[in-house]
């Protein structure tokens, strides 16, 4: 099936531009990087030719694809990110394909049902999770440990397939694996799969206030 070519836009929250991003401007179809300016009181896509626009995305300006749950949790926590709009992704090959952001600082949040509650495991969006460790660190029996079903987690988190972000909103108990802290920015859901949340490394480590581990499995 091919994939609908991503219309997106870069969304800066906070008193100061994200930084570059590169990717083809939506107004002139021309490569290069993207930064944005607050100088107007509100996000600019600035051009690399000089043009101005204002950011593209969601309905709002501010990230009105995320889940409201998501965007509350890490506004009251006075976080700085930024999010990309884009086509429905649910695989790492979706996101590949249709975001203009490295795959190499993609990092997946698996959801498991536990007693009480879900665990959300953030590990780099290449790497398979071990599910044995997982199962010990949750206290669990490796045959009672099983995936949360997405309409749960739609449901209890706010989040949807595809855009499953690793913050202990709800009853989420958030596990990272150790491999994920080597990144410096972090491209994860939103809670939506329309959009992509970019967030420094350690702005989301203190938000997501997670179990550091190994969680994949090794090579």
């Amino acid at each position: 099936m091919a994939l609908i070519p991503a219309q997106a836009g870069v969304i800066s929250i906070g008193d100061r531009p994200w930084g570059a991003r590169q990717g083809g401007c939506q107004e002139c179809g021309r490569q290069g990087s993207h930064g944005l300016d607050f100088g107007a009181g509100r996000p600019i896509l600035r051009h690399p030719h000089g043009a101005g626009a204002e950011a593209s995305g969601a309905a709002g300006g501010d990230g009105g694809r995320m889940s409201p749950s998501v965007k509350r949790f890490l506004e009251e926590r006075g976080a700085r990110y930024a999010v990309e709009t884009h086509a429905p992704l649910i695989s790492f090959d979706d996101a590949k394909a249709i975001l203009s952001l490295d795959p190499a600082k993609m990092v997946k949040g698996l959801t498991f049902a536990r007693p009480g509650g879900f665990a959300i495991v953030a590990l780099r969006a290449a790497d398979r999770a071990d599910y044995k460790k997982i199962a010990d660190a949750l206290g669990l029996r490796r045959a009672d440990l099983r995936l949360a079903e997405a309409e749960h987690v739609r449901t209890e988190l706010d989040m949807e397939q595809g855009g499953i972000v690793p913050l202990p909103i709800g009853s989420a108990r958030v596990l990272i694996d150790r491999a994920v802290l080597k990144l410096d920015e972090i491209v994860c859901g939103t809670g939506r799969n329309t959009s992509t949340l970019i967030i420094g490394r350690d702005a989301w480590l203190e938000a997501a206030e997670g179990e550091v581990g190994d969680f994949a499995k090794a090579g």
